[in-house]
């Protein structure tokens, strides 16, 4: 099962919906792309996103892990918002740094901006000891 991960999804604009879009149907449909992930606190572009490509690929795992509880009540449009306890409480100032590496080490592909500090394969190992990884840069 191929999981894919997008991080800081605030970086992701509006102007990049088709590209993003199309990477992911691309990874669903022909690379067997099972789990989505993301992380980010907004409801953002990829926030919208996500809501659309789990209507139409129902089967697919669409999450976003916050690392903060600011959305994790409010209702939603979609059960995509996930909170992991530990991550948000028992940093709180690092939460962001810890949702990152935890979502790191669960992913097969990373999606994330060009310039980005995830941009970085040698540095995505050193930090996380994860040496079976795609970045895509967009």
């Amino acid at each position: 099962m191929l999981t894919v991960t997008i991080l800081r999804t605030e970086d992701f604009t509006e102007d990049l919906q088709n590209t993003v879009h199309n990477i992911l149907t691309n990874l669903i449909d022909n690379r067997g792309a099972r789990v989505i992930m993301a992380g980010g606190d907004d409801k953002d572009m990829i926030y919208r996103l996500f809501i659309g490509l789990s209507e139409q690929y129902p089967s697919i795992c669409f999450s976003i892990l916050l690392s903060n509880d600011k959305l994790a009540y409010e209702s939603s449009d979609a059960p995509i918002f996930s909170l992991d306890c530990d991550i948000v409480y028992q940093d709180p100032k690092n939460a962001v740094k810890h949702r990152d590496n935890k979502l790191i080490k669960e992913t097969d592909i990373l999606i994330c901006r060009k310039g980005s500090i995830y941009d970085n394969i040698a540095a995505i190992r050193k930090n996380s000891n994860k040496t079976n990884i795609e970045i895509i840069a967009i």
